[in-house]
């Protein structure tokens, strides 16, 4: 029985170096291979690496498109006003508007400068204390600035009116001023 007992224990621990052996052996050919995979990229010149790069964007661009659109797939209606002529986005050094490829690429391009800069202008909101996500939308974000500082965060109290009667009354005020400066005459 102490022979057969040593005899099993022999042989239970050839078969564990052998299996040792054969998993060190695969992972030394592992190693291998991912050693001579390595070699074979430093030794790619700039041309290669630029190929495989535009290769990996290519793959990966329906991917970068879908998600660059899916905020459009909320908009219900779109507005266009064409303004050219005025100075501003899109104005040359001059004060004219600049070339235009198309109503096409001006619209993708507004929806790329809005997608761009709507989390810098949210963010910007936030950092000043406004409430960028309140309800009303701009016009609670203008009450909320406009009402900072009074007393009560009452609107009477700040002596702003902000019905629409009141507002328009303000902006035709403003243009009436503007028209009347205008045609003062100079010296």
């Amino acid at each position: 029985e102490k022979a057969a007992a040593e005899d099993r224990a022999v042989a239970f621990e050839t078969e564990a170096r052998a299996e040792a052996e054969s998993v060190r052996a695969k992972y030394e050919a592992e190693a291998q291979g991912t050693r001579q995979l390595n070699e074979a990229k430093n030794i790619l010149n700039s041309d290669q690496i630029s190929l495989a790069v535009r290769l990996a964007l290519i793959e990966t661009l329906p991917q970068i498109i879908r998600e660059s659109v899916k905020p459009a797939e909320q908009i219900e209606s779109i507005k266009i006003l064409d303004v050219r002529g005025m100075q501003g986005i899109g104005a040359t050094e001059s004060g004219g508007a600049s070339g235009s490829s198309g109503l096409a690429d001006d619209l993708v391009g507004a929806m790329l400068k809005y997608q761009m800069m709507h989390p810098l202008a949210k963010n910007l909101i936030e950092e000043l204390g406004l409430e960028s996500g309140a309800t009303g939308g701009s016009e609670a974000v203008l009450k909320n600035l406009l009402l900072r500082g009074t007393d009560a965060g009452d609107p009477e109290s700040a002596g702003v009116d902000f019905t629409a009667s009141a507002l328009k009354q303000s902006a035709s005020t403003s243009a009436q001023s503007r028209d009347d400066a205008s045609d003062a005459p100079t010296n």
